[in-house]
């Protein structure tokens, strides 16, 4: 029986690959948590579909470095970069853009109370 085995017959079972994997679900769930105290603590109010969009980005990006590491744990080096390239710039833009119009959007919504102190603070 050829368990755990690959065509070519080497160990298809890789311990660093194990350790890319945890590495990669422990630094985007602190970053969405991270995300979520931010967003608390400077009191910005974001609709239900900014945060599923924020979500949906968190997702892809572990899904483009989940791809890296695969190709890299198939010995795929080429493959990595090509793919990593090119999923990882939409990646970016998606990072750059969630972060321009939802939370810096998000952010610049003032209250009833800030509005009148800026007017205050205008007429000194």
């Amino acid at each position: 029986m050829n368990r755990g085995r690959g065509i070519d017959g080497k160990n298809s079972f890789q311990g660093g690959d194990i350790l890319a994997h945890l590495i990669i679900g422990a630094t985007s769930m602190a970053g969405l948590l991270l995300l979520i105290e931010y967003s608390r603590k400077h009191a910005i109010h974001l609709a239900w579909w900014q945060w599923g969009v924020t979500l949906l980005g968190f997702l892809y990006a572990v899904f483009v470095l989940e791809v890296i590491v695969s190709f890299l744990s198939e010995d795929h080096a080429r493959g990595a970069l090509v793919m990593g390239t090119l999923l990882g710039f939409v990646a970016v833009v998606w990072g750059v853009l969630l972060a321009r119009f939802v939370f810096v959007r998000g952010s610049d919504r003032l209250t009833d109370g800030d509005q009148e102190a800026e007017k205050e603070a205008d007429d000194v």
